[in-house]
């Protein structure tokens, strides 16, 4: 329920980070960017019975190829930035949820957590977060 249009409210947002291609986990795709992030939600789940409560696992991944970014700067530069957008939302006073996800009914995020994993090819964080919605009673 909603979960494309909350990715899509947040690519607009991760959009403004220089030198990165946001795409949807669900339009991932072989031919990719130098420096991607790459959003999706991995579940979703009703959290009071009979009530339009929901609790979505989001998942946001910061995936750099290590060829064109011999330092590793330019991938400590994008996980910050990445990490940033999120952050006034978490324990700040009277968040204004709406500027991030417009009509959808989300009342609170928590940050779950983040892993850092490097390949041969890649250096890659993935940061997860709970986005809570409460959507009125029909």
């Amino acid at each position: 329920m909603k979960e494309k249009e909350i990715v899509s409210y947040l690519i607009k947002s991760f959009k403004t980070i220089e030198n990165t291609s946001v795409i949807a986990s669900y339009e991932f795709q072989d031919e990719r960017t130098d420096n991607m992030i790459v959003i999706g939600i991995t579940n979703t789940t009703q959290v009071n019975v009979g009530l339009p409560d929901y609790k979505y696992d989001l998942e946001i991944t910061v995936d750099c190829f290590i060829a064109d970014d011999n330092t590793g700067n330019e991938f400590n530069r994008i996980s910050e930035e990445t990490e940033k957008v999120l952050y006034p939302y978490l324990n700040g006073k009277n968040p204004n949820y709406t500027a991030l996800f417009g009509d959808i009914p989300i009342v609170g995020i928590l940050f779950d957590g983040s892993d850092f994993s490097i390949t041969a090819e890649s250096n890659r964080t993935t940061f997860r977060y709970s986005l809570f919605a409460s959507f009125p009673i029909k």
